[in-house]
């Protein structure tokens, strides 16, 4: 996206600047494509080796929402790389360029996890397993803390020229922020989930291969929600350096590749457990 003449300001730097640091992040982005893709790949051939079995179905659907998020990581670029040229050529678009940018990765992360959770879901009910109620209710009141904290951090960036949403302040909440809540529930919901069913599950190689899926939905989720909270804290903190943001950008993008690998080798060696 190009950048707007407040967000320069807040960085410190030019629109050249700006626009170099932005082609940086091109080879950890194609990091994180292929490992996404990667970790799709292996997951469908789990899911296709035990098609026949009870279990078959939950993986198809946890596959499927894994090679959402893989195809919406391009999309999104894509998409993105289109709406900034529309806004070179017409300044006046770069506010609902933006807009529109949140909303494509807002259905994306949605329909990717609507269908892994509803795999992982399944798996606990073939197990008839549910989380405990302590444990419950201590996720749920930390998960509301933690959607005050976000709201709060941003409904204070909603206004000025280095606004990073270009919302008013409900449009923000109901179309920006609660969905986000509601995808990172479902993120680490069905991290949970698929924890409590490799418990429950029979083989100690089985039981590892889901704990390494079920870390690799943690870290992706974790990652995601990071990248969200650097947006929320960094806009309008003039303290803040480029140099820092890339940085911790870098890092992130790391962090949720990692996670996409871990995906895809708990698959894996799920598909070899099935071919002993």
């Amino acid at each position: 996206m190009p950048p707007s003449s407040g967000t320069l300001d807040s960085l410190h730097i030019s629109a050249a600047a700006y626009k170099a640091a932005v082609l940086t992040l091109v080879l950890p982005y194609g990091v994180i494509w292929f490992s996404a893709f990667y970790a799709y790949d292996k997951l469908q051939a789990y899911a296709r080796k035990v098609r026949s079995s009870t279990e078959g179905r939950q993986f198809k659907l946890v596959a499927n929402g894994v090679r959402i998020l893989a195809w919406g990581l391009a999309l999104q670029v894509i998409i993105a790389l289109i709406l900034s040229a529309i806004a070179g050529a017409r300044p006046h678009f770069k506010g609902s360029a933006t807009v529109l940018n949140h909303y494509i990765m807002v259905i994306i992360s949605l329909l990717g996890f609507t269908s892994i959770a509803a795999g992982t879901r399944a798996l606990i009910d073939s197990i008839h397993v549910r989380p405990g109620r302590i444990a419950s209710h201590v996720l749920g009141i930390g998960f509301i803390a933690f959607g005050v904290l976000f709201s709060h951090l941003a409904i204070r960036n909603s206004s000025g020229a280095g606004s990073p949403y270009h919302l008013s302040v409900y449009p923000l909440m109901f179309t920006v922020v609660v969905p986000h809540l509601y995808v990172w529930f479902l993120g680490f919901m069905s991290a949970w989930e698929l924890q409590l069913y490799a418990r429950w599950v029979k083989g100690v190689l089985f039981r590892q291969a889901l704990r390494k899926l079920a870390s690799g939905i943690a870290i992706v989720i974790t990652a995601s929600i990071a990248v969200q909270f650097l947006t929320g804290v960094y806009t309008g903190n003039a303290a803040n350096s480029l140099g820092s943001l890339l940085i911790v950008v870098y890092l992130l993008l790391t962090i949720q590749a990692a996670g996409y690998v871990l995906i895809a080798f708990g698959a894996k060696q799920l598909k070899k457990i099935e071919e002993v």
